[in-house]
């Protein structure tokens, strides 16, 4: 029999080292994940300082412009009434109660009673004291369009002392009733009379 030799390949076999980087790229992932929740966190917080900020910034201007406002109607809303703008909508309604009042005082004659009724309407102002400059305004019934007798007066602030200072009769030019310059100065340009 004969041998055959078989000749057998043999591989030289590699060896390979395999690593175990899970835990490792687990924890970069972790590092990676709690650095974008402190960017978002830091991202929200700017954003919310940044809406203090403007709702601060609109609100000092709302408060400033209500200071405007104010400052206005107190300044020159209150120097036009005072210089005789008379037709306001109050002195109308004022005004419309007379009427009715007149209608009612017209009733009362047509019974043959007798009487006679005057109507006054008053304004105040204030002189840079605090005292309180009044201007009365009387009616006749007969006409409730125009006042038949005006005049203005200054009360001290406690009440005690009145001062008349101007009158005016119906389509008469305005009569100053006093000599004190004060009250000249001051006082008189605060008296409302109706041309």
């Amino acid at each position: 029999m004969e041998l055959v030799k078989i000749k057998a390949n043999v591989m030289k076999s590699k060896s390979y080292v395999h690593y175990d980087y899970e835990a490792y790229n687990a924890a970069v992932d972790l590092d990676l994940s709690r650095q974008a929740v402190a960017i978002q966190k830091l991202q929200s917080e700017k954003r919310a300082i940044d809406l203090k900020n403007i709702l601060f910034i609109l609100g000092v201007l709302g408060v400033l412009l209500l200071t405007l406002a104010l400052l206005y109607l107190l300044l020159f809303r209150s120097d036009n009434e005072n210089k005789g703008d008379s037709k306001s909508l109050v002195h109308q309604s004022q005004l419309s109660e007379i009427s009715n009042a007149q209608k009612s005082a017209e009733k009362l004659r047509s019974k043959n009673v007798g009487f006679t009724t005057t109507f006054s309407i008053f304004s105040k102002g204030f002189t840079t004291a605090g005292d309180p400059i009044i201007t009365a305004m009387e009616y006749l019934p007969s006409n409730v369009n125009q006042p038949h007798w005006q005049y203005c007066y200054l009360r001290s602030a406690t009440g005690n002392l009145q001062s008349m200072i101007a009158t005016k009769k119906e389509d008469d030019d305005i009569e100053i009733k006093t000599d004190d310059q004060y009250l000249i100065d001051e006082a008189l340009p605060l008296c409302t009379f109706i041309n």
